[in-house]
C-alpha cells in the first residue's frame, strides 16, 4: 500500500565543493532571519533499474533508502508542474504499487541494483519569519556503481531546495541568486549532474548498451520519417501512462492523442508499412482510445457544464440541478477511469507496446517503399502520394457531409456523425503532414496548422454535441425519478445553439485546408517537373 504521494515543484540548487572548504554563515542570505542547527543524517539508498536502464532513459528514479525522515522506497517522475515523488514503506523487494506507476517503462523486466549512494547531510532549516523557506544540506557523499566499468567514488555537494512556502512568498528568485552569490564566494561551484544517481554511475553509463535492434535507414527513405513520427508518438504515449495513471489533469487527453495518432499514421502510410502485418496493434490501439474517451468525455462535459453555469444567461439554473450534474459526470468519469487503470494493467495493453517497440525497430515494410536501405528511392514522391491520398479521402468524407445537410431524408444523428468522419480524416490529414514536414523534402506547415484549425472548430462541435447529449440523457433520468426538467432542456438548447455556432465556421475552415494543399501539391509538381528535366 503507498504510505504518501506528494507533488511538488522542486526549486533547488546545487553546488560541487572541495571536501575543506568551510561553509560561510548561511543566514547572510538575504530574507533569511534564522538558521537551525544541523542535523546530522546518515543515509543509504540503493538505486534500481533494468539492464538497460529504461527508468534512467526516461529520467525517472527508484531507490531504496534507509536513514532520515522517509526511509523507504521512493520514485521520481518528472512532470510538467516538477516531480512527483511517490513514496512507501521499507520492504526487501519494490513494491508493485509503486511499480505500477512505471509499468509500461519497465514491462516484464527485471529491476537490478545499478548503484549505491551513502551520504552523510548535514541538513538546516533557513526560514524568513516564522516561515521555513528553504532547507540546506551539505552532503559528504561516497557512491559505488554496479554498472559494468563502474567505480567507487566521492564528492560533497551543497543542495538549497526551496520550499512551498518560499514560493508563496514570491522569494525564490531572490533567495537562489542570494545563495548563489554567497556560496560561489566561498568556492564553491555550480553543479553540472542534475542527480547524485548520474554523478555515482559516472562514465559506466556509456558502458550499457541497448538491446533493441534498430533497423538503419538513410534520411531519404520514405519510411525514415514515418517511423520516426510513430517512435515520437509511441515516446509520447509511454510518458503520459504514470500520469493517467496518476489522474493528473489532461493527462487521459494526451495520451488519447498519441494512441489516435500512432493509428492514423498506421493507415494513412499504409504504403510504406505493411498494414497487414500490424492490424492487431491497430486493433489494439483503437481499443484503448475507446477506453480513454470514455473518461475524456466525461472531462470535457465537466469543463463545459462550469463554463455553462458561468455564463450570464444561467444564472436562474438551481443549485439542484447543477450540483446533480456535477455528481453525475463525476461519478460517469471515476467509472471510466477505473476501467482505464485496469486497461493499463492488462497484458494486452503491455503486449501492444511491446509490438510497437518492434514495429519501429524492425518494421515490416511495404514492397513499393524498397525493403533494401541500399536502394535508390525517390521519398519525396512517395511521401506525397500519401499525402495526396489523405487529403483524397478528407475531401470525400467533406462532400459527403455536405451532402448529408441537404438530405432532408437522413437523421441528424447521420448528419452529425458524418460531420465527425470529417474531423476524423482532418486528423490523419493532419498527422501525415507532420510526418512529410519532419522528412524535410516539402515544407507542410501550413497545411498542418490549417488542418488543425479545421480540427478546433470541429472539435469544438463535436464537444458541444457530447455535452448536449449528456444533458439529455441525466434529464431523463431526471424525469424518472420525478424531477422538474426544465432548466435541463435551458441547458440542452444552450449546447445546441453553440454546436451550430462552432459549424458555422467550418466553410471557411476547410477552404483554409484547400489552399494549403494546392499550394504543397503545386511544390511537388515542380520538383518532380525539375527531376524530369535534370
Amino acid at each position: 500500500m503507498i504510505m504518501s504521494i506528494k507533488e511538488q515543484l522542486e526549486v533547488e540548487t546545487k553546488f560541487s565543493v572541495a571536501a575543506d572548504t568551510a561553509l560561510p554563515h548561511l543566514g547572510a542570505i538575504e530574507y533569511i532571519t534564522q538558521v537551525s542547527e544541523p542535523e546530522i543524517l546518515e543515509l543509504s539508498a540503493t538505486y534500481f533499474d533494468t539492464a538497460d536502464l529504461r527508468l534512467s532513459k526516461e529520467k525517472i528514479t527508484l531507490r531504496r533508502r534507509s536513514g532520515g525522515h522517509d526511509a523507504g522506497w521512493h520514485i521520481k517522475i518528472p512532470s510538467s508542474h516538477g516531480r512527483i515523488e511517490l513514496h512507501h514503506e521499507f520492504s526487501d523487494e519494490p513494491p508493485q504499487s509503486l511499480l505500477h506507476f512505471v509499468r509500461a517503462i519497465i514491462r516484464d523486466e527485471e529491476l537490478i541494483a545499478i548503484a549505491e549512494v551513502n551520504n552523510e547531510r548535514h541538513q538546516s532549516m533557513l526560514q524568513h519569519g516564522d516561515h521555513v523557506v528553504a532547507e540546506f544540506c551539505d552532503d559528504h557523499v561516497t557512491a559505488t556503481s554496479f554498472l559494468p566499468g563502474g567505480k567507487r567514488t566521492q564528492w560533497r555537494e551543497w543542495e538549497m531546495e526551496l520550499t512551498t512556502q518560499a514560493q508563496e512568498l514570491a522569494l525564490s528568485d531572490a533567495l537562489l541568486h542570494s545563495a548563489h552569490t554567497i556560496l560561489t564566494k566561498a568556492g564553491a561551484q555550480l553543479s553540472h549532474s542534475p542527480s547524485k544517481l548520474l554523478m555515482a554511475l559516472g562514465d559506466s553509463i556509456h558502458n550499457v548498451s541497448d538491446s533493441s535492434r534498430q533497423l538503419i535507414l538513410s534520411a531519404d527513405h520514405p519510411a525514415y520519417s514515418v517511423l520516426s513520427a510513430l517512435q515520437a508518438s509511441r515516446d509520447e504515449l509511454i510518458r503520459w501512462d504514470p500520469q493517467v495513471r496518476r489522474n493528473t489533469d489532461d493527462s487521459v487527453h494526451q495520451m488519447r492523442v498519441a494512441s489516435r495518432q500512432l493509428r492514423s499514421l498506421l493507415q494513412s502510410f499504409d504504403g510504406i508499412i505493411d498494414r497487414t502485418h500490424y492490424s492487431h496493434v491497430e486493433d489494439a490501439l483503437k481499443q484503448l482510445a475507446h477506453i480513454l474517451g470514455k473518461a475524456r468525455d466525461a472531462e470535457v462535459v465537466a469543463e463545459r457544464f462550469d463554463w455553462l453555469l458561468a455564463q450570464p444567461e444561467h444564472r436562474n439554473i438551481s443549485e439542484e440541478v447543477g450540483a446533480s450534474i456535477r455528481s453525475s459526470i463525476a461519478a460517469r468519469y471515476h467509472r471510466a477511469h477505473q476501467h482505464i487503470l485496469k486497461a493499463l494493467d492488462s497484458t494486452a495493453y503491455i503486449t501492444m507496446l511491446n509490438q510497437l517497440d518492434e514495429l519501429i525497430a524492425q518494421p515490416v515494410l511495404a514492397p513499393a517503399s524498397g525493403a533494401s536501405t541500399s536502394e535508390e528511392l525517390n521519398a519525396g514522391q512517395t511521401l506525397a502520394r500519401q499525402l495526396e491520398k489523405s487529403f483524397a479521402a478528407l475531401k470525400k468524407r467533406h462532400k459527403f457531409a455536405i451532402r448529408g445537410w441537404q438530405d432532408r431524408g437522413i437523421t441528424v444523428a447521420e448528419q452529425e456523425n458524418r460531420v465527425h468522419d470529417v474531423r476524423k480524416a482532418a486528423k490523419k490529414l493532419r498527422y501525415c503532414s507532420e510526418a512529410v514536414t519532419r522528412s524535410g523534402h516539402v515544407n507542410t506547415k501550413n497545411l498542418t496548422r490549417a488542418c488543425k484549425h479545421l480540427q478546433k472548430v470541429l472539435g469544438d462541435y463535436q464537444d458541444a454535441l457530447t455535452s448536449r447529449d449528456t444533458i439529455r440523457t441525466l434529464a431523463e433520468q431526471a424525469y424518472r425519478n420525478g424531477q422538474n426538467t426544465f432548466e435541463y432542456g435551458i441547458l440542452y438548447s444552450s449546447e445546441e445553439h453553440s454546436a451550430q455556432q462552432a459549424l458555422g465556421q467550418y466553410d471557411e475552415a476547410f477552404v483554409l485546408v484547400e489552399k494549403a494543399y494546392r499550394q504543397v501539391s503545386k511544390v511537388n509538381k515542380e520538383q518532380r517537373t525539375s527531376k524530369k528535366k535534370k
